[in-house]
């Protein structure tokens, strides 16, 4: 779900898009800047390395960080 979002619009390299799970199916509820987004129970260690991944060598993929995944 999170990648179909994606193809639609990218406001950056970097940011938060949270999804609900809700009656109606999957829904986006916001998308926020990295720079602004709580990470909440998301492990900080993994979303620095998939970042500098990012940085080293662009988008590749979904990278687990918690509650969630960072799609890079």
């Amino acid at each position: 779900f999170a990648y179909e979002m994606m193809q639609a619009w990218v406001p950056a390299h970097a940011y938060v898009m949270d999804i609900a799970d809700t009656p109606d199916g999957l829904k986006v509820i916001e998308i926020n800047n990295i720079n602004s987004a709580g990470f909440y129970a998301a492990d900080p260690q993994k979303i620095i390395m998939a970042i500098e991944h990012l940085v080293e060598y662009g988008p590749r993929g979904f990278y687990t960080v918690g509650e969630g995944s960072i799609l890079i």
